[in-house]
């Protein structure tokens, strides 16, 4: 591994460590725009790295709401909704300012779907993006209700490893196409992380960003 990749590859586990020290700081323009344009750089480099280097302990630490929702806003917005539906549904919002993603949802009955989709080509083939992003769903889910929630199904091209699969407490599918499906009762279930004050002071800040990404409207509407 030379020197460059190693620093890439450190640089990325620091975001994922999040580059915010304060919950002031969150909305601090300087820093969200030094954030947003590391966020959006393509490198091939560093999640070539990640799918070579990275184990399923880290990859299921790096997925953990708990280790980083405070310094990255769009998950503090969704850990502060009222439950899973309205927390899925600004996270779909304000998805990218993480990163160029996009998340659909599909109502099929009493189950909700989630689909994942990259803008970018290096996240497109890698098992570490998907499964970091599939898995930090579910454990949103778990932190916003304080209850081990487990998924109806889980699937993409990737191979999750029992580790995951213990995790998810469900086997993951193998598919051509990557998904997420919730019981909408599941989803339903009051947060007892629901935060009014925070999410009344971030909203603001995230629709300025979001618009001056000058990106799609989400699929959902936010709440």
């Amino acid at each position: 591994m030379n020197l460059k990749i190693t620093t890439e590859l450190k640089d990325f586990l620091l975001e994922l460590g999040y580059p915010f020290n304060s919950i002031s700081g969150l909305l601090d323009s300087s820093v969200m725009d030094k954030y947003l344009n590391a966020k959006w750089i393509k490198n091939s480099h560093v999640f070539e790295m990640l799918d070579k280097e990275a184990n399923d302990k880290q990859l299921l630490k790096c997925s953990d709401v708990r280790n980083f929702y405070q310094f990255v806003p769009p998950y503090f917005a969704a850990l502060s909704s009222k439950n899973g539906l309205q927390a899925i549904s600004r996270l779909a919002a304000y998805q990218q300012l993480i990163g160029p993603i996009e998340m659909g949802t599909f109502e099929e009955g009493e189950k909700l779907r989630i689909h994942i989709k990259y803008l970018d080509k290096y996240r497109k083939f890698s098992r570490f993006s998907l499964l970091v992003d599939q898995i930090s769903l579910v454990s949103l889910i778990r932190a916003g209700t304080n209850k081990c929630v487990i998924p109806v199904s889980i699937g993409s091209k990737y191979e999750y490893g029992s580790r995951i699969n213990k995790y998810l407490g469900i086997e993951a599918q193998n598919s051509s196409d990557n998904y997420l499906v919730f019981r909408k009762h599941d989803l339903e279930q009051s947060f007892v992380t629901k935060n009014d004050v925070m999410w009344n002071f971030m909203e603001p800040g995230l629709k300025k960003y979001i618009k001056e990404l000058n990106i799609n409207p989400p699929i959902l509407k936010c709440n």
